[in-house]
């Protein structure tokens, strides 16, 4: 008896690493699949201010090119999360908005008027083998003031795949 359960012990562990490998090995033959764009921006929120990012498909639509999706994450000014979109599905030729209402934000930001410094980063994910530079995907960021929809800032966030595009 003694003997029987270390070997199933091992057999279950062994079972386990291999399961991790052949896991981890789908995992990234569909990470080889899709590149993704990003661009950061920063930027100060007040409360009754909403932070909006308008992001654009601007490749041709003529040319069969998949939707991609993009996603926005907000960081405090310690790079802790704060906040993130769910993934928005944006087909060429239009665009979609992601809202972040100050006061649903869960960072307290400074202790008299309660603002708060962000860095936002915007990512982009699309298909590898789509042949689209980050140029065909602006990206706008707004700060707009929650009760009358009136726009303070308006900004402009770069997304490339390399820094450079």
């Amino acid at each position: 008896m003694k003997i029987r359960n270390p070997i199933r012990k091992h057999l279950l562990i062994a079972i386990a690493v291999i399961a991790m490998v052949v896991g981890g090995s789908t995992w990234k033959a569909e990470a080889q699949n899709v590149r993704v764009f990003d661009g950061t921006t920063y930027v100060g929120i007040i409360p009754g201010q909403t932070l909006r990012f308008s992001i654009a498909n601007q490749s041709a639509s003529e040319s069969n090119i998949q939707p991609v999706r993009a996603q926005v994450k907000l960081y405090d000014a310690q790079g802790a999360a704060i906040a993130g979109s769910r993934e928005v599905e944006v087909s060429s030729g239009q665009f979609r908005t992601v809202d972040f209402i100050r006061e649903n934000l869960p960072a307290s930001g400074e202790p008299v008027t309660g603002r708060l410094q962000l860095r936002a980063v915007v990512y982009i994910q699309v298909d590898d083998q789509q042949a689209i530079s980050g140029k065909q995907f602006p990206v706008t960021m707004e700060v707009i003031d929650t009760r009358t929809g009136g726009t303070y800032y308006t900004g402009y966030v770069k997304v490339s795949s390399d820094g450079i595009d």
